[in-house]
């Protein structure tokens, strides 16, 4: 099938998310078709209005994050119709508690069985946040659902990618200015804060 484009607006990520693998052809024709849907839905709007309407919609959680349902089925060991109510508690601000750092809001999660014993979260971080220095004594795993951020060795981490740190790692890192970071984390241990309030703090929030 050949189609002539119909916009130069950039695709929505999570469109970009859902396709990451397609083979290049499939990819661009699927895309395509995600421009031309308000075309073929009726309404008093006009098909740019619906387009916009349409992706503000699909920007927003949980539909947004829709594309990471299989990757936090596993990295939580659930089912997937779990994976997939997590994200619509992640829709509700209600469900997002403080997590005594300024600028970071937290989610518990019921993980399942195998990681049952670890501390699993979807945790969300306003843009510009400073995550200080710690270290982990034992095994963590990141998914970042939306925004990025920079660690303390310069690397950067953005929507859709997975950060794994060792025991015996250390780092700090930066949320991008220009959107908030939501990650799912499951941590196997404590994080190691070099600053003694903190240390103190998150022996409180059982961190």
């Amino acid at each position: 099938m050949q189609l002539d484009p119909v916009s130069q607006h950039p695709p929505p990520d999570f469109a970009v998310d859902a396709l990451e693998g397609a083979e290049p052809a499939e990819r661009s024709e699927m895309l395509e078709l995600v421009h031309r849907l308000p075309e073929a839905l009726p309404s008093p709007m006009g098909p740019a209005a619906l387009r916009a309407r349409l992706l503000e919609e699909a920007s927003r959680a949980p539909e947004r994050y829709a594309p990471f349902a299989r990757t936090l089925s596993e990295l939580y060991d659930l089912p997937r119709e779990a994976a997939l109510a997590l994200l619509a508690r992640a829709a509700e601000p209600r469900e997002w508690k403080r997590a005594g750092l300024p600028g970071i809001k937290k989610l518990a999660v019921a993980a399942g069985p195998s990681v049952k014993n670890a501390q699993a979260y979807l945790v969300k971080f306003q843009a510009g946040v400073r995550f200080p220095e710690h270290h982990h004594d034992g095994l963590e795993t990141v998914l970042v659902m939306a925004g990025a951020y920079t660690e303390s060795t310069g690397k950067r981490f953005e929507t859709g990618d997975l950060h794994v740190m060792e025991p015996g790692t250390a780092h700090s890192f930066v949320i991008d200015e220009d959107e908030d970071c939501v990650a799912a984390t499951l941590l196997r241990g404590s994080l190691n804060f070099r600053s003694l309030p903190l240390r103190l703090l998150a022996r409180l929030l059982g961190h």
